[in-house]
């Protein structure tokens, strides 16, 4: 044989196992996260994982982060990102993420200075879904997929939306009668 054609079959040895190499480069990549690529597409269908919301949840016209996450059995993650102001009922960010994303996400959510709680699945979609509808931002709508298969009305915080809360609970505390007010009402003395 000549050196050119034995030089040729290896050329063409050396490319076939460079194909097999990056085929199997890509399988291991599938097995990893479990969708294709850098995708979000399947996600919402994987088992629900840790949910945390900044610590003010229950504060008038907080500012509460928000992170639900969905984790596949082989250890790939997927999470949303949300920024609520309850003064303005309205969710000011929303994006999605995946693996290291969302793990630098948690690591700036809990870097921003308040603490993050865990909490239920169904309290952080209620969260977001009681929000203004008519204003969503940039990112809602894949965010939103996310969360579905979760039923909002499951969960039992009850979050205070500015100043809406803050008039009830005056209206309340202007209802309620207090000893002063039944003794004067036992003696006939008006106020």
């Amino acid at each position: 044989m000549s050196n050119q054609r034995l030089h040729r079959q290896q050329k063409t040895r050396e490319k076939q196992k460079k194909s097999r190499a990056q085929a199997q480069k890509r399988a291991a990549a599938h097995r990893v996260t479990g969708v294709s690529g850098d995708t979000m597409k399947g996600t919402e269908t994987w088992p629900l994982g840790d949910c945390w919301v900044s610590g003010n949840w229950y504060e008038w016209e907080g500012q509460v982060d928000a992170l639900f996450l969905r984790q596949h059995p082989s250890g790939a993650i997927a999470g949303a990102v949300f920024h609520v102001d309850l003064a303005e009922r309205a969710v000011t960010h929303a994006s999605v993420a995946r693996d290291a994303d969302v793990q630098q996400a948690l690591i700036r959510l809990t870097e921003s200075g308040d603490a993050l709680e865990s909490c239920p699945p169904e309290d952080l979609v209620r969260l977001v879904v009681e929000a203004d509808p008519a204003r969503h931002p940039a990112g809602w709508e894949e965010a939103m997929k996310l969360l579905q298969g979760v039923d909002p009305s499951k969960g039992t915080r009850t979050y205070r939306w500015g100043y809406e809360n803050e008039e009830q609970d005056t209206d309340e505390a202007a209802k309620k009668v207090g000893l002063m007010d039944r003794v004067r009402g036992w003696f006939g003395a008006r106020s």
